[in-house]
């Protein structure tokens, strides 16, 4: 996954991922390991906020879980109508 994230070419611009602690424990993982190794490719945590606005999260703020969007910290937005 490192080489894909790594190459500006195929790296997804936006990534969902459902961070729940008590299953990535399963896999000897946590949220703030996730939050790390996408952080190392410039992806930004964000929540789906009120009105469907995104907002900023940290590792410390998903809690018992949340799906999380990871977009790349300097992809250009779209501006909203």
């Amino acid at each position: 996954m490192a080489g894909v994230l790594s190459d500006a070419q195929r790296r997804p611009r936006l990534i969902l991922a459902e961070l729940v602690p008590q299953y990535l424990a399963d896999y000897g993982a946590s949220v703030e390991e996730v939050f790390a190794f996408l952080g190392q490719f410039r992806y930004r945590a964000e929540l789906l906020g009120p009105a469907g606005r995104r907002v900023s999260v940290t590792a410390e703020q998903v809690g018992a879980g949340a799906n999380v969007v990871f977009t790349l910290a300097d992809a250009q937005r779209r501006p909203r109508d």
